[in-house]
């Protein structure tokens, strides 16, 4: 472990240690408060009364602020570096997310669920225009319990070409869950086969009339689903792409509650790098994304 690694460790330490000194103060009040309304003593009662009921607001509080800087702490001198090294004009917005008008307009569909989005993160590679965020798709209304139709990241980018063509392609099976509904096929595409064996194994394709994949992109994204077992989706419309990974978690989001693995973090931004290059590069000639 670095010594980037050993700090955010140690700090992390101090959070939990503060926090479960809080935990066990105010708990050891609440039974103080006990024993003096017991015996008779309202105002020791009240006053340690008191005490545990702001410990306990600290405590289910806290942590979530606590956790948020510590995720910033963490991007910052972490993330960060290993992303200004593959990207240029980079910026990390946490607080800001993809809009849903503007995911709707890639997708070229409605989506039918309550919708949140942050931690942005936008570039340019070789020129191309980016932006990754964390983005949640919740069936039914606020409120309601449901699992979560999609959680992961999104990335919204130029395509590199103009075409009035649409087209969705996800991976297969994405769509047979009831709880995809929000992620279902917009209207006027057709189902369609590309005849390329090791393409249809793995996606599904729905098009606005006929499409004729190149190889090369073709190739290019059986490739990247078999570096990863998450489902994905791609919407390609009006000179733009919106491109889904369900990883099922937040990006660049360490837990309190767990040792802090430095490892294991660098190599997540390591992907995160390597997905948007491939991403990036199916589109770097242009219509190359279809034949011609």
């Amino acid at each position: 472990m670095t010594a980037i690694g050993k700090e955010l460790e140690t700090k992390r330490r101090r959070i939990m240690v503060g926090i479960g000194v809080t935990a066990v103060g105010s708990a050891a009040a609440g039974v103080a408060a006990l024993v003096c309304l017991l015996s008779g003593n309202m105002a020791g009662a009240m006053a340690l009364g008191a005490v545990f009921a702001l410990g306990m607001l600290y405590c289910c509080t806290q942590p979530a602020k606590t956790q948020k800087k510590f995720v910033a702490r963490c991007r910052e001198v972490l993330i960060e570096p290993i992303l200004k090294k593959h990207f240029t004009e980079l910026e990390l917005r946490p607080d800001s997310g993809l809009p849903r008008e503007s995911l709707e307009a890639w997708a070229g569909a409605s989506l039918q669920a309550r919708y949140r989005s942050g931690g942005l993160i936008s570039g340019k590679y070789k020129g191309s225009s980016f932006k990754w965020a964390d983005v949640t798709l919740t069936p039914g209304q606020p409120g309601a319990a449901a699992q979560k139709a999609f959680h992961g990241r999104c990335m919204a980018a130029d395509a590199g070409f103009a075409s009035d063509r649409r087209l969705l392609v996800r991976s297969r099976g994405f769509g047979e869950a009831r709880r995809r509904a929000p992620l279902s096929v917009p209207a006027g595409m057709e189902r369609a086969e590309t005849g390329d064996q090791a393409f249809d194994q793995h996606f599904e394709l729905f098009c606005e009339g006929q499409v004729v994949f190149s190889p090369r992109f073709m190739q290019g994204l059986v490739k990247l689903a078999k570096q990863t077992e998450d489902d994905l989706f791609l919407c390609v419309g009006g000179g733009h792409i919106c491109f889904g990974i369900d990883t099922g978690k937040t990006c660049f989001e360490p837990a309190l509650v767990d040792t802090f693995k430095e490892e294991r973090f660098a190599e997540e931004a390591n992907i995160f790098v390597r997905q948007t290059i491939a991403v990036l590069e199916l589109f770097k000639q242009g219509s190359g994304i279809f034949a011609e």
